[in-house]
């Protein structure tokens, strides 16, 4: 009989999951010249409290350098590394404009319904509802704070216990610039990342857990992928959960097929503050001269990022299993890497999207503080993470150079999620394959 109890069943106790490592099975035992009790018991303090305070130092610091001098918020988020613009929230604002032309009867999608910066209404309809519940042009910045402040509560969520150590790592992480860059503008994705840490929460409880996932899906169409997150459970509730789930989803597109060309033609590809599988190509391709087009630079960018995923399946296989006991953290994973992948595809995506590679960072952490054969390249996907996540803060986007630096490092974090799922779901892939054959064997 299946069990309910998580979203990766394992059939193991995962409570060991919950508690910082503590440096060892004989930490309890004094020894010879041993610390004090004292500082034993500041080894053992959650580090979740720490990256609390380190946010908490982060925000206070920029509003106090926002406040002196008549430095506005804008050049204080400049400071930190941040691309900021007049008004904040921008990327908010269009959500209650193509609402209330949609309540007037008008075109949401309409040439005349724009934002600040000229752009057009490019979501989901689903997203047009906001304007009866609330969401209008002068309440803007209360549910931008509120959007801000849900996304900081639940990275507490999505990260669980840490060291001290990971808990400052952790609030780097979050506090990055790339990562603040979906803050600053109150970006939806926010949104979506909120409910993918509340179906993470949920993972005892599978339907509710798709649920939630269906509910980011509707809204945001990419977190579809991390219905991956079930494929660790082999049975057949988890099939019917799964394909009920996506029924909906595909009745949904459907239903609102003719707004995806709209969707399509106003939404900015960028390869400034943006990374996917077109960026680099097109970049090499602009400096030799060649004059292929987005199409033709995304179909390489998928045959390279074919390869580089192909080239991490076949790497994974020598791999072990990782054990049972890290299945919080790569439920974790499971629900972030797929959008990473994803989202790396569709040939540009702007860099606040790296809010779900936090869904990645606390397997990589757990297991690349260790000596294992997989913890080696858990810290190169850490060390290639970190760098991206604040190349604006350090060097920024001036030169050709520095740009194929940072799409460079966007293509080995390609490599090391792929390589991570690879690892993660060979063993899945065996015990749906006996699943799928005994079933068949039974029939026959």
């Amino acid at each position: 009989m299946e069990s309910s109890s998580t979203i990766s069943d394992t059939g193991v106790d995962t409570s060991s999951t919950e508690k910082p490592a503590t440096g060892g099975d004989d930490a309890d035992v004094p020894q010879a010249g041993a610390a004090p009790h004292t500082a034993i018991g500041w080894r053992r303090l959650d580090g979740r409290w720490l990256a609390a305070a380190l946010m908490v130092v982060y925000f206070a610091t920029l509003f106090i350098h926002a406040g002196g001098e008549g430095r506005s918020l804008r050049r204080a988020w400049s400071a930190a590394g941040v691309s900021a613009r007049d008004p904040v929230f921008g990327d908010l604002r269009i959500i209650p404009a193509a609402g209330k032309a949609a309540a007037e009867g008008r075109d949401p999608y309409g040439d005349d319904i724009r934002d600040h910066l000229r752009r057009r209404f490019n979501y989901p309809r689903l997203w047009l509802s906001t304007y009866s519940m609330g969401l209008t042009s002068d309440r803007v910045e209360i549910v931008g704070i509120g959007i801000a402040a849900a996304f900081l509560g639940l990275t507490f969520a999505v990260m669980g216990p840490l060291t001290l150590i990971q808990g400052c790592l952790w609030a780097a992480f979050v506090c990055a610039p790339a990562t603040m860059l979906g803050v600053e503008r109150g970006n939806v994705d926010l949104v979506i990342f909120c409910l993918l840490a509340l179906a993470l929460l949920s993972r005892r409880r599978p339907p509710l857990a798709a649920g939630l996932i269906l509910a980011a899906s509707l809204g945001k169409l990419f977190p579809a992928a991390s219905f991956l997150a079930f494929a660790n459970r082999p049975a057949r509730r988890t099939l019917l959960i799964v394909g009920a789930s996506l029924l909906v989803f595909a009745v949904y597109l459907y239903v609102t097929r003719d707004d995806f060309s709209h969707i399509g033609r106003s939404t900015l590809r960028n390869a400034s503050f943006s990374y996917g599988c077109a960026i680099l190509v097109g970049l090499i391709q602009v400096k030799l001269g060649l004059g292929i087009s987005f199409v033709e630079s995304l179909g390489v960018g998928w045959l390279a990022a074919l390869a580089v995923c192909t080239l991490a399946g076949v790497r994974a296989r020598r791999k072990p299993a990782i054990e049972a006991t890290y299945e919080r953290e790569v439920t974790a994973f499971l629900i972030g890497a797929p959008i990473m992948i994803g989202t790396f595809l569709l040939g540009t995506s702007f860099d606040y999207r790296w809010v779900f590679g936090l869904f990645c960072v606390p397997l990589w952490l757990r297991l690349g503080a260790g000596r294992g054969p997989l913890a080696s390249g858990f810290r190169v996907g850490l060390a290639c993470l970190i760098i991206y996540l604040y190349w604006f803060l350090v060097a920024g986007e001036g030169t050709f150079l520095r740009v194929v630096f940072k799409q460079t490092l966007a293509w080995v974090l390609l490599y090391q999620i792929a390589h991570s799922v690879a690892v993660i779901l060979r063993p899945a892939w065996s015990s749906w394959r006996a699943a799928v054959l005994g079933t068949f064997a039974r029939k026959t």
